[in-house]
This record gives C-alpha cells, sequence and structure tokens, in this order.
C-alpha cells in the first residue's frame, strides 16, 4: 500500500493511515467479530498483511507486526503490549522498537513512579496505568520520546496529585483519562500545549473544588467530565474559548447550587448530564443557545420540584431523565412537553412522586421508552396510553398496582417489552396483556399472584420471555400457557414449587425453563417428563436415575435428574445452565440444576472427587493456586466443560492429563496459565469431542 504525504501535511504519522487500512480489512471480513477476544484475534492476522511505504526517496517502511516484543519476559505481545496485572512495582524497561502496537498496558500493578523517558522507543496509541499504587508520582519527562505517538493516557484509581510537564508536549494526545485521582487542578501551562489536539477529559470523582479555568483553553475539546468532584459554581466565562466544540459536559454529583446559565454558549452541545445536583430552579431562558442541538437531558436527584418550563424549548430533545425528584402529576403541567410531542424517545420519571401517568405524558406520540419506577400508581384505566403508538418498551416495576383494566394497553401496537415487577398483583391481568399484538416480553415477577387458570394469557401470539418468578404459586392449571406457542422461555424460579408443572408442555415453541431455587422432589413423578421429552423428540443430555428423597423407590425407569446435589469442594451452590442437545428440526429444553463451584478457593492442587454417574455442565477450577495437574486428575467427574483458567503461572500438564476426558469433554477453558506447549497438539487431539478450546494469555 502505498500512501502519499504533501510535505505540508499536518498529520506525519503514517500510523493512522495503517489503522483506516486496518479497519477496512475487519470489516470486509465474511464473519465479523462480535467480542473483543474474536476482535483481537483477527487484528493480530490483517496486521502481518498491513506493509505501508512511503512514497518517498527514503522508501521508509512502516511494518504494524506482532512478531517481536518490546517488553521484558513478564509481559507479552498481541495488538497490545500486555504488562497488566504482574505484580510490578516498577515501569520495565522497554526494547526500543518500530513496531507498531495499539495500546500498553501497565495496568492493576504495584508502580509507583513513573521515571523520565520511561516509554522512549516504544511505539503506542494509548498508555494504560491505570490502578496501580496509591502513592503513584510522575517525572516531568516521564512521557518525552512520545511526542508524535501518543493519542490517548489512562492514568485512573491513582493518587497522582498534578499533570507532569511533559504531557503538555503531547503534540498528539487527544484522550486524558485522569478519574478518581488526587488532582485539585489542571496545570494551565499543560493543558496550553494540548490547546489544539485535546478532546477528550475525563476526570470524575478527582478532588478538584473550583472549576478549572485552564479548561476554557481547549480549542477542539468535545467531551468533558468532571462529575463526582466539588466545584459548586461554574463561572460565567468557563467555555470562553472551548464552546465551540464541546459536545458532552457532564457535572453530575459536583453539588452545583445554582443551575449553570453558562452552557447556553455551547452552540454544537448534544448531551448533558446535570443529576445528583442540588440546584433546585432552572430559568426558562437556561436553555436558549443548545435548543436546536441538545439530544440528551440528565436532571435525575436534584431539588426541582416540578417539570422545568424551559424544556419546553429544545426542539432536539431526544432523551430526557428526570427520576429521583420530588415531582408530583400536578406537577407536570399540560403544555410542558408541547416543543418537543414530536423529537422525545426516552423519558424516565423513576422514583417520583405520580400516583397516575400526567396528561402530557400520554400525548407524547414518539416516544419509544416510558421509565415509570418506584411511582406511586395504584391503578391502570382503560386506554390510560391509547396515544402512545410508538411506545415500545413500558417500564412499570416497583408500583403499587393491583388493578389493570382490560382496555389498560390498548393502542400499543409496537409495544414489545413491558415490566410489571415487584407490584401488588393477585391475578393475571389477561385482558390487559392480550390488548399489544406484539408483545415479546412481560415480566410479572414478585407480584402476589398465587394461581394461574386456563389460558391466562390469551392472545399473546408474539410473546417470547414470561417471567413468573417470586410469586407464591400455589395452583397451575394443566392448560395455564395453552396457547403460548412462540413462548421460548419461562422463568419460574422462587415461586415455591413442589413439582414441575405439567403446564409446560403445552407451551409448545418453549426452550428454556427456569425452575432453580424451589423444592422440587426429584422422584418417579417425574416419569412424565422423559416421556414429553421423547414425545417432541428430544435426546436427554442428562439421564439418571431419581435422586431425593425417595431414592430407594424402584421405579423401574430412567429419569432426567433436574435437582442434582453435588459434594464438591464447598456447601456454596450455585445455579448453572445445563443445555440439552436437539435432533434437526425439533426443540430443545433448556432447564436448571444446581452445582458447586471450586473457583477462588485457594487450592493448592486438584482436590479428590468421588466417582459419579450423574453428568454436569462446567467443573469450575479457576481462580486458584493450582501448579500442577495430575495424571488421571478429572477420573470419574463427568462435565462437559472444564475450567482451570486463572491458576499458578507455573500450571503444566502432559499429555496423559486429560487421558480420562477424551470421550466427553467438549470445552476446555485454560487462560491466563503458562502451559507445557511443547505436547500440546497431541494433547488436544486426545479430545475426540473438544469443540471449544480457550487457551488466551498462555505460551
Amino acid at each position: 500500500m502505498c500512501l502519499q504525504w504533501p510535505a505540508v501535511s499536518p498529520d506525519l504519522a503514517p500510523i493512522e493511515h495503517v489503522w483506516d487500512e486496518m479497519q477496512r480489512r475487519v470489516r470486509a471480513l465474511p464473519n465479523q467479530p462480535v467480542t473483543l477476544a474474536a476482535l483481537e484475534m483477527w487484528l493480530r492476522f490483517v496486521t502481518l498483511l498491513v506493509t505501508v511505504t512511503t512514497c518517498s526517496s527514503t522508501s521508509e517502511r512502516f511494518v504494524f507486526s506482532t512478531s517481536t516484543c518490546p517488553a521484558p519476559n513478564e509481559c507479552y505481545c498481541g495488538s497490545v503490549v500486555h504488562c497488566d496485572q504482574r505484580g510490578l512495582a516498577m515501569v520495565p524497561t522497554f526494547t526500543p522498537s518500530r513496531d507498531y502496537f495499539y495500546v500498553l498496558d501497565l495496568s492493576h500493578n504495584r508502580i509507583n513512579y513513573i521515571p523520565a523517558r520511561a516509554f522512549k522507543g516504544v511505539n503506542v496509541s494509548a498508555i494504560d496505568i491505570s490502578y496501580n499504587s496509591l502513592q503513584l508520582n510522575m517525572d516531568d519527562e516521564a512521557f518525552v520520546g512520545m511526542e508524535d505517538i501518543l493519542g490517548k493516557l489512562i492514568v485512573s484509581k491513582t493518587s497522582m496529585t498534578s499533570l507532569p510537564r511533559s504531557m503538555g508536549k503531547l503534540r498528539r494526545l487527544r484522550s486524558l483519562i485522569i478519574d478518581h485521582t488526587l488532582l485539585t487542578s489542571f496545570e494551565d501551562l499543560v493543558l496550553q500545549g494540548l490547546r489544539y489536539t485535546l478532546q477528550e477529559i475525563y476526570a470524575s470523582n478527582s478532588k478538584l473544588t473550583s472549576w478549572p479555568t485552564s479548561v476554557s483553553s481547549l480549542r477542539n475539546l468535545v467531551r468533558l467530565d468532571l462529575s463526582g468532584n466539588n466545584i459548586k459554581v461554574i463561572p460565567p466565562d468557563a467555555f470562553v474559548n472551548s464552546a465551540s466544540e464541546l459536545q458532552v459536559l457532564n457535572l453530575q454529583n459536583c453539588r452545583l447550587t445554582v443551575f449553570p446559565e453558562t452552557i447556553t454558549s455551547l452552540t454544537k452541545l448534544k448531551e448533558l448530564y446535570l443529576g445528583d445536583n442540588a440546584f433546585s430552579v432552572i430559568p426558562l431562558p437556561s436553555f436558549n443557545g443548545i435548543a436546536g442541538t441538545l439530544e440528551i437531558l440528565n436532571i435525575t436527584n436534584t431539588a426541582i420540584r416540578q417539570v422545568p418550563n424551559a424544556i419546553k424549548n429544545l426542539q432536539a430533545l431526544k432523551k430526557l431523565y428526570l427520576g429521583s425528584n420530588h415531582i408530583t402529576a400536578t406537577n407536570v403541567g399540560n403544555d410542558v412537553f408541547d416543543g418537543i410531542i414530536s423529537t422525545l424517545e426516552l423519558l424516565s420519571f423513576d422514583n417520583c412522586y405520580l400516583t397516575h401517568v400526567p396528561p402530557a405524558v400520554v400525548r407524547l406520540r414518539t416516544l419509544r421508552m416510558l421509565n415509570l419506577t418506584a411511582n406511586h400508581l395504584h391503578v391502570l384505566d382503560q386506554y390510560q396510553f391509547s396515544k402512545m403508538a410508538a411506545l415500545r418498551y413500558l417500564v412499570l416495576n416497583e408500583n403499587l398496582i393491583s388493578v389493570i383494566k382490560h382496555l389498560a394497553f390498548s393502542g400499543l401496537g409496537n409495544l414489545t417489552k413491558l415490566w410489571l415487577s415487584r407490584c401488588a398483583l393477585q391475578y393475571v391481568p389477561s385482558g390487559a396483556l392480550g390488548q399489544p399484538p406484539n408483545l415479546e416480553l412481560v415480566d410479572l415477577s414478585y407480584n402476589r399472584i398465587t394461581q394461574l387458570v386456563d389460558d391466562s394469557f390469551p392472545n399473546m401470539n408474539s410473546l417470547k420471555d414470561l417471567s413468573l418468578s417470586g410469586n407464591p404459586l400455589t395452583n397451575i392449571s394443566k392448560l395455564a400457557f395453552r396457547g403460548l406457542a412462540t413462548m421460548d422461555r419461562l422463568h419460574m424460579d422462587d415461586c415455591g414449587l413442589g413439582r414441575v408443572p405439567k403446564a409446560i408442555q403445552y407451551a409448545y415453541g418453549l426452550h428454556n425453563v427456569d425452575l432453580y431455587n424451589n423444592n422440587i422432589t426429584c422422584d418417579c413423578s417425574l416419569k412424565w417428563i422423559a416421556n414429553w421429552r421423547a414425545s417432541v423428540g428430544l435426546i436427554p443430555h442428562i439421564q439418571s436415575v431419581c435422586h431425593g428423597p425417595n431414592d430407594d423407590l424402584k421405579c423401574g425407569c430412567d429419569l432426567v435428574t433436574l435437582l442434582v446435589t453435588v459434594t464438591t469442594c464447598s456447601s456454596n451452590q450455585r445455579a448453572v445452565r445445563l443445555f440439552h442437545q436437539h435432533v434437526p428440526g425439533s426443540q430443545r429444553v433448556l432447564l436448571w440444576i444446581r452445582a458447586s463451584h471450586c473457583d477462588q478457593r485457594g487450592l493448592a492442587m486438584v482436590p479428590t472427587f468421588t466417582p459419579s454417574r450423574d453428568y454436569f455442565y462446567v467443573l469450575d477450577l479457576s481462580h486458584n493456586r493450582i501448579n500442577y495437574i495430575p495424571a488421571r486428575a478429572f477420573k470419574g467427574v463427568n462435565v462437559s466443560a472444564i475450567d482451570i483458567s486463572y491458576n499458578s503461572l507455573q500450571l503444566n500438564m502432559t499429555m496423559k492429563r486429560l487421558s480420562a476426558w477424551k470421550t466427553f469433554l467438549g470445552k476446555l477453558i485454560v487462560s491466563k496459565n503458562v502451559y507445557d506447549h511443547h505436547c500440546s497438539s497431541f494433547l488436544w487431539g486426545k479430545l475426540r469431542r473438544l469443540r471449544s478450546l480457550i487457551i488466551d494469555h498462555t505460551y
């Protein structure tokens, strides 16, 4: 790839063009990565394909490669130089290299001093030295040599008290993250050196007690986060020079007693966060300068007692957060939303004092999400939301709702998700729930519902996810779920159930059932489950004789064990998912079992397991101090996945160690270890059913 740079170009570093080429190649992949791990894997591959040569007489060659690592042995390199979580007490000595890397990660160590020229010779666009010693200090020349390379610096969660002078010479620095530090001010000389390049400052939860005046020198500042400081007052000239480009301003929890009217000069502001402050009045002209640009406004948990009329002037507003204010329904003016009636998409009134839905709210015809959590609503009347045709998400959790009229949700043709958790419902509002034709999720958890009658959920032809968790269900009709042909997942955990409800077999599209934290007896009465699964073409992944109080009952049949109590490393038991295989064209059902974990127990060796014929989904031995896997360590333990990640850095295995797994192990996780790589290809080859192998961050 040949790149042309004119002699007067303001950007002579080729790394920007390399990133651009890499981005294009990743986007051209047939299967786009959807996780950070997958993205890093592809980046390692495409970087080997990108070679940039300048079209000049010197023909300098810039190669973005992973072939050499400038860090010492305790670190390792990919597209990121990983020196994090290594217990380092000082910055390691780096070998000068012409290779480019995305990040140098020195976070989560014990480094307490950054010496002069600490990073010289390391070509990275970002450095992360967060979460180090609480006594971290920096030499004024700490970043010498990084002036034309470094674009992002992260120094969070340290006790840094001042910005080193060399930081002001980082001519390409665009993002500065210095939150949770002991900074009391920003040095004028440092920020003046960054006035044309710095675009983002994150300095939340520091020790600022007054407005940092040097911020006004930043001509291209786009995002400023000073939340969690003790600023109290914003001076009128706070944004004299930086007002032209600022788009995001976060001043939450700054103890502001007066609304900062100076924000009206921020003519490009799109997001404004002023929650958790103490002002009680928002003057009418406060938003005049940003009326056509502001899209997100957060004024939660302040001292206001009514919806400010100034909001009606925000013609571009899309998201409005008013929660945790002492606002009653009578303090919501009928015309307060008139200016945004056709633009607002999200409105949050959670933790207020509404006793009914204000008329001004139901007139918002473009609203897609309405959050009324933790108010004082008692009754939902007929046609309560009928004018809100665009509404897709309605959150009514933690109210006192005991009555929902038959046509309360009529007219909500686009509603897909409805939350009614922790209310006072004593019955399923069948008629109301059947009104929205596209409802996919309904959460009725932790109400007072005691019974499910025949056809409790009529006309719900699109329902996929139903939660009844936490209800004291004592009577469930066999036909309670009849008609729910599309329901994929059913939550009935913590319902005090003593039996698996037979009603689930009439939800023909059901794939997942959550029944954990009940008191289900696993005896021969569960034979109907095996028959039901066989009748719909299911292949049980786990088969076992009954376990429970009737172990000695000679029923003469093999049953699916729903609840299996396992004696392993501790009595602390957690719910884990157990996936059942299925044949093509049929269903699969996910049931919950109970199992114990061996993770985070400080184990120095693999525990001795009691042989068992029961099958479990995972054996978790991660986050221990195990440094050796003996022969046949897991013989007699029937699991489909084993996790031995995050153990001793000297963890070793040989070919015999996995000999007992070869017929059933499907997934193996050995991340963050050092294992015997000389025989790894032979070792994995013996695992005939292994489908997933996770060995990242190893040697």
